[in-house]
C-alpha cells in the first residue's frame, strides 16, 4: 500500500497522471482486499484526493477527501496530519470557495503548530499565504508565508516549493521583498530558474540594496541574457524616484519623522529632478516657496538645505551634496544611485543599439525588461508640484513605449500570454490607447481565446463610452468582427 502510494505521489509531482493512476489504483485495490480502515487507508485516500485535485477532477477529489476525513472526523489528530482536510481545502481554493478553504487551512495550521507536524504546517501556511496574497491581504499573507519558511528553512525542506513552481514563485518573491529567510528563499529561486524570470521585475526596482542585490544574482539563473540593470553599490545613497520618493542610506530608509515630511525632502527631490545642471536660487524659491516673500523664502531655503545635508550625512561626514557657486546650486551626483538615471541609461542603450527591428532584438528586450522593472510607480508620486508632473509625464510615456515594444517582442516569440500581461500594464496607465486594445484582441485571437477577445472589446467600448461618449473606430470594429469569425489579422 505504502509503496504504491509513494510511487503515485512521485508521478503526480511530475504531472505524470497516467502513471500515478496505475499506482493509486493498485493501492486502493489492496486496501479493498485487506479491509484496512486505519492510517493506511487515510493516507491513500488523502493522496488519491490530491491526485484528482491536481488533475482538475474536483468532484472526485472532494469525495476521496471526505472518505479520509470520515475515518477520524475533525479531531486534533486528524487535523494535525492534515489527512483529507488539505486536499479538500485545495478543491475549495480551485473552485472559488475561498472562505471555506481558509477556514480549513487555519484549523490545520493551528493544529499542526500544536502537534508539531512539519509537512502539514508548511502546506497549510503556503496555501494560506497564496490565498491572502491573491486577495490583496498582504499583511496576513506575509505572516503565513513567514510561518511556512521558518518551518522549512532550518531543515532545508525544499520539495514543496520546487514541485509546485507556478504557485511557489509569487510567494517566494513576496518573501524576498520582505526579507523573510532571504538566504533560503534566494537559493530556492535560483533552483526554480527560468520560472522566476517574469516575476523578477518586483525585485529589480526594490529600494532596499540587499533585495536589489539578490535580484541581480538571480538574473543569470533566470535567463541566458546578462543582467541589464546595474545594482546600487552598498556604500552609495540609493534614491528611488519611481513610486514614492524615498532615500536609502546604507540600507536604512530616511523617512518620517525625519525629513521627507518637511521642505528638506522636497528640496532634495527638486535637486534630484534637475540634477543635470546648475539652478539659480530664484528658480528654486519660485518652485518650492511660490507664495512666500523673497526675504522669508530665502531663509526657508537655507534652513531646508541645512536639514537636507544633515540628514544625508553619516558618521560625521562633511560632504555638502549640493554645491553653491555664483548664486547657483548644483547636485553632486556622484554620491547617489538614482533609479531614474538607470532607467534612462537602459532606454538610451536600446536607442543606440544596432538592430534590424527593436521588437525583435533579444538584447534590447532584456534592457527594456530591466527598465520596466525599475518603474515601480509614477515619478515621485507622493509629491504634488508642477515640476514633478512634467517629469512624470515624460517618463511615463517612455515606460509605456517600453511595455509596448516588450509586448510585440513576446508576441514574436509566440508567448501571447506574456504579451497580454504587458498590454494590461499599459492600459492601467492609459486605458484609452486604441492600438493597444487592438493588439490585445489580436493576441487573444492567436490564443483562440474567444471569451478573452469579447471581454477586451467590451472593456474598450465601455471605457470609450464612459470617458468620451464615443464608440471604437470603424477599423477597430472590423478587426473585432474578423477575429471573432476566426480570421487572423
Amino acid at each position: 500500500i505504502f509503496d504504491h502510494t509513494a510511487l503515485g505521489t512521485f508521478h503526480v509531482e511530475r504531472d505524470e497522471f497516467d502513471e500515478a493512476q496505475a499506482h493509486f489504483e493498485a493501492a486502493l485495490a489492496t486496501l479493498e482486499q485487506t479491509g484496512t480502515e486505519n492510517m493506511s487507508a487515510e493516507l491513500v485516500w488523502h493522496f488519491v484526493a490530491d491526485w484528482h485535485a491536481k488533475a482538475g477532477r474536483y468532484s472526485q477529489a472532494e469525495a476521496f477527501s471526505r472518505q479520509a476525513i470520515a475515518l477520524r472526523g475533525k479531531e486534533a489528530g486528524g487535523l494535525a496530519w492534515g489527512m483529507g482536510w488539505l486536499p479538500l481545502a485545495r478543491v475549495y481554493l480551485a473552485t472559488g470557495r475561498l472562505d471555506e478553504a481558509e477556514g480549513i487551512l487555519l484549523d490545520v495550521e493551528a493544529a499542526s503548530e500544536t502537534g508539531g507536524t512539519f509537512w502539514s504546517l508548511i502546506d497549510s501556511a503556503v496555501h494560506l499565504g497564496r490565498s491572502y496574497l491573491e486577495r490583496g491581504r498582504e499583511d496576513e499573507a506575509t505572516a503565513h508565508i513567514t510561518k511556512a519558511l521558518q518551518a522549512a528553512a532550518p531543515a532545508g525542506h525544499r520539495w514543496m516549493f520546487l514541485t509546485q513552481r507556478e504557485e511557489a514563485v509569487p510567494l517566494l518573491i513576496h518573501a524576498l521583498k520582505h526579507k523573510v529567510e532571504p538566504a533560503f528563499v534566494h537559493s530556492l529561486l535560483r533552483e526554480l530558474g527560468e520560472a522566476v524570470r517574469p516575476a523578477l521585475s518586483e525585485l529589480l526596482g526594490h529600494a532596499d540594496p540587499e533585495v536589489h542585490r539578490y535580484a541581480q544574482e538571480l538574473l543569470p539563473a533566470a535567463s541566458s541574457q546578462p543582467p541589464a540593470t546595474t545594482a546600487a553599490p552598498p556604500d552609495i545613497t540609493h534614491v528611488t524616484c519611481f513610486g514614492d520618493f524615498q532615500v536609502t542610506l546604507r540600507g536604512q530608509k530616511v523617512g518620517e519623522p525625519g525629513w521627507l515630511s518637511t521642505k528638506a525632502g522636497d528640496l532634495f527631490a527638486y535637486f534630484i529632478t534637475f540634477r543635470e545642471g546648475s539652478l539659480p536660487k530664484d528658480r528654486v524659491l519660485e518652485a518650492l516657496w511660490p507664495e512666500m516673500r523673497p526675504d522669508r523664502s530665502s531663509g526657508a531655503f537655507h534652513t531646508a538645505l541645512y536639514k537636507m545635508r544633515h540628514m544625508l550625512r553619516l558618521n560625521g561626514e562633511q560632504e555638502k551634496f549640493v554645491q553653491a557657486h555664483g548664486g547657483e546650486y548644483s547636485l553632486e551626483k556622484e554620491h547617489f544611485w538614482i533609479d531614474a538615471d538607470e532607467f534612462s541609461r537602459l532606454m538610451a542603450e536600446c536607442s543606440r543599439h544596432s538592430h534590424p527591428a527593436l521588437e525583435r532584438c533579444e538584447a534590447c528586450a532584456a534592457r527594456l525588461q530591466g527598465a520596466v522593472a525599475l518603474y515601480q510607480g509614477d515619478y515621485q508620486q507622493n509629491l504634488y508640484y508642477d515640476w514633478v508632473f512634467e517629469e512624470q509625464r515624460q517618463l511615463q510615456e517612455r515606460y509605456l513605449e517600453a511595455l509596448q515594444v516588450l509586448a510585440a517582442y513576446q508576441a514574436g516569440q509566440g508567448d501571447y500570454e506574456q504579451a497580454l500581461a504587458y498590454g494590461r500594464q499599459v492600459l492601467v496607465k492609459d486605458p484609452l490607447l486604441e492600438e493597444v486594445h487592438c493588439q490585445m484582441m489580436r493576441y487573444y485571437g492567436q490564443l483562440g481565446d474567444r471569451s478573452g477577445l469579447v471581454r477586451q472589446h467590451q472593456q474598450f467600448s465601455t471605457v470609450l463610452a464612459d470617458e468620451l461618449g464615443i464608440e471604437p473606430m470603424q477599423e477597430t470594429q472590423q478587426l473585432y468582427q474578423a477575429l471573432l469569425s476566426g480570421q487572423t489579422a
